[in-house]
C-alpha cells in the first residue's frame, strides 16, 4: 500500500485568543481518533505558531499539528469531512480560522463562509 499524500491539521492552543491547554488537548485526542478513523492512524506534534489576526493584533500560541498519510482515494473521499471538522474547531474554539494543509498547500477554514 503506498500512502502518498498528507493531512496536516493546525489545533489551537487559544480559546478566543486565551490559552486554555484541556480544550487544545480534548480537540487533539478528537483530531487523533477522527484521523484514524478515516485514514487509518495519524500523529500529533506540538510546535509553537504564529497567525497576524485580520484586526492586526499578532497571537502567538502552541499549537499542535495532528497530520496523517492516506492515498488519492481517501484525500478525495474524506477532504470535505477534514474542512468541516476544523470548521468545527474555529466554532467551538472562537478562532478566526483553523489551518489545514493537503498536500502542501494550506487552506484557511473559517468559522463561516467569508463574501467573495
Amino acid at each position: 500500500m503506498r500512502l502518498n499524500k498528507i493531512i496536516r491539521l493546525y489545533v489551537p492552543g487559544t480559546v478566543d485568543n486565551r490559552r486554555n491547554r484541556e480544550e487544545q488537548e480534548a480537540y487533539v485526542d478528537l483530531a487523533l481518533e477522527t484521523f484514524t478513523d478515516l485514514f487509518g492512524g495519524a500523529t500529533a506534534m506540538e510546535a509553537k505558531g504564529a497567525y497576524r489576526l485580520e484586526s492586526g493584533v499578532l497571537v502567538k500560541e502552541p499549537i499542535v499539528l495532528v497530520y496523517t498519510f492516506t492515498d488519492e482515494e481517501g484525500l478525495a473521499k474524506h477532504r470535505e469531512t477534514v474542512e468541516e471538522f476544523a470548521k468545527r474547531i474555529a466554532i467551538e474554539m472562537v478562532q478566526e480560522c483553523v489551518s489545514v494543509e493537503f498536500e502542501g498547500e494550506l487552506y484557511f477554514i473559517y468559522p463561516e463562509a467569508k463574501a467573495a
